[in-house]
């Protein structure tokens, strides 16, 4: 097959497929005996299965579509889900209500792009005046 091809070069996977793909990752790690014990099946044809492309009873694959996927295999060997609820939004809608930010405390108006800008005015200092005596003395200071 050339790059040129306009053929689809790939063959389609199906849930077959998927699933072979699933069992091999459960080799691996280890889970097959447990997995075989628990579809009732000897470990030698998941082993065969996963290996050599053997099929398995239609059951079977129907328990392990189940096990890995809550999924089952349909007429055309495509996995199709078992989760038929409707779907419920988390929260009432508008909720949390949008914040408005002219009530937030520290809210700033934005400037007026046609006002003039604010120069910083200069600091006239005041000259301090004389305080008198201090309460509770005689003469004030010591």
């Amino acid at each position: 097959m050339g790059i040129f091809n306009k053929t689809n070069a790939e063959p389609e996977t199906t849930g077959t497929d998927i699933l072979r793909a699933a069992t091999r990752s459960r080799r691996h790690k280890g889970h097959l005996g447990i997995l075989a014990r628990d579809l009732h099946i000897w470990i030698s044809d998941l082993e065969a299965f996963v290996d050599n492309g053997k099929p398995l009873p239609e059951p079977v694959l129907q328990e392990l579509a189940r096990e890995f996927f809550n999924a089952r295999l349909n007429e055309q060997g495509l996995l199709q889900s078992l989760n038929t609820a409707e779907v419920k939004p988390m929260c009432a809608s508008g909720y949390p209500p949008r914040m408005d930010p002219k009530s937030h405390p520290y809210y700033i108006p934005p400037r007026d792009p046609a006002a003039p800008l604010l120069a910083p005015q200069p600091v006239k200092p005041v000259p301090s005046k004389p305080t008198g005596p201090r309460p509770g003395w005689a003469d004030g200071w010591i």
